[in-house]
């Protein structure tokens, strides 16, 4: 959906066709170029090395592109210490398909000598790097037209996670992307993002999504928004991604109480959005939240998949909206005026 909101046609991606792994290669022969996104291990997955190594044998342009600070290790010892490590079922799916280790080597040592491009999943407004649209589009480039979207002024998003994790940082991006899709307006907790006290007040349309995860309690730009949110109770949907869930930790919790969990200047950023906050306040704010229903969103599977999750988490955070809506209302009965995000006695994952 990235490629497509800047005018790319929709690329292929070989994690929607896991049911036809055979067909790789022929797919990226019908590709206009290959984008090599450098993860960890891609170069250590013999169904990657396939689609890599076919690329290079049918001399496709390809570009390599690393995703945020992360910086995957291309170097000439660790590439030879790849081939060594496929298996004999490996090199045979290799030479069923016309490619040999030389040939693999050879298309890995391509790739480690290509310039690399970085796309910033944890920044602000993601866009993809002209390099990688022109990359992308060859001569089209001068006929894309980025998308737009008309929003719905009634439907507003927050989205709070632990900006120093560039994992959620992502996650927060690909949901961004998503409900804008869906004609939200939405906002992240971002660190080049100004919030201020009344970014958060009863009555406006806005519900909340929040990552939970095992050091969002330590990272100030998330407790902020958390302490704010907690003070006026607007509507939360909270998301699992990228970890198994856990609570915060007892020594978590008891740096936060006493007052040793940020620094002077980090307690100062949470005081400039939630005034006279006390240590026990972001307590108060923070454990509830692991006390809800947290849904699983995974976008790196398929993006059916990953639509069906996110239907889901929409259809909660506008229910969440209207039982607000409704609550708020003036002809609202006694029953109504109930808070909308009152917790469960045990956190569930979906």
């Amino acid at each position: 959906f990235v490629f497509q909101d800047q005018g790319c046609s929709r690329p292929f991606l070989d994690v929607d066709e896991l049911d036809t792994l055979d067909n790789l290669s022929f797919a990226v022969k019908a590709s206009r170029s290959v984008l090599v996104v450098l993860t960890d291990q891609i170069m250590e997955r013999p169904w990657c090395a396939v689609e890599i190594t076919s690329a290079w044998l049918n001399k496709k342009p390809m570009m390599a592109v690393d995703i945020n600070s992360r910086k995957v290790d291309l170097s000439a010892n660790y590439l030879q210490d790849v081939i060594k490590s496929f298996s004999a079922q490996d090199l045979a799916i290799f030479l069923a398909l016309g490619i040999d280790e030389v040939a693999v080597r050879s298309a890995f040592d391509h790739v480690a000598s290509l310039d690399r491009i970085t796309i910033p999943l944890n920044s602000t407004g993601l866009r993809l790097p002209e390099a990688v649209v022109r990359h992308c589009l060859g001569e089209h480039f001068d006929k894309c037209k980025p998308s737009s979207y008309t929003l719905d002024p009634e439907k507003t998003v927050y989205i709070i996670f632990n900006t120093k994790d560039d994992l959620q940082c992502s996650v927060a991006s690909v949901l961004c992307h998503l409900f804008r899709q869906s004609r939200w307006n939405t906002i992240a907790c971002r660190r080049d993002v100004a919030i201020s006290q009344t970014t958060f007040h009863a009555g406006k349309n806005l519900a909340i999504v929040v990552l939970i995860s095992k050091d969002l309690p330590i990272d100030p730009f998330g407790m902020r928004t958390i302490a704010a949110v907690a003070r006026v109770a607007l509507p939360v949907v909270t998301v699992l991604s990228q970890e198994t869930f856990s609570k915060p930790s007892q020594e978590q919790l008891d740096m936060l109480k006493g007052g040793s969990a940020f620094m002077p200047d980090d307690f100062a950023l949470i005081e400039e959005v939630v005034p006279g906050v006390t240590n026990m306040e972001l307590v108060e704010a923070l454990q509830p939240l692991y006390m809800i229903l947290a849904w699983t969103f995974r976008p790196e599977q398929n993006e059916k998949l990953m639509q069906v999750e996110f239907q889901v988490i929409e259809e909660r955070v506008e229910k969440k909206l209207n039982d607000q809506t409704r609550a708020s209302s003036p002809t609202a009965g006694v029953g109504a005026s109930a808070s909308s995000n009152s917790v469960t006695t045990a956190a569930r994952i979906v």
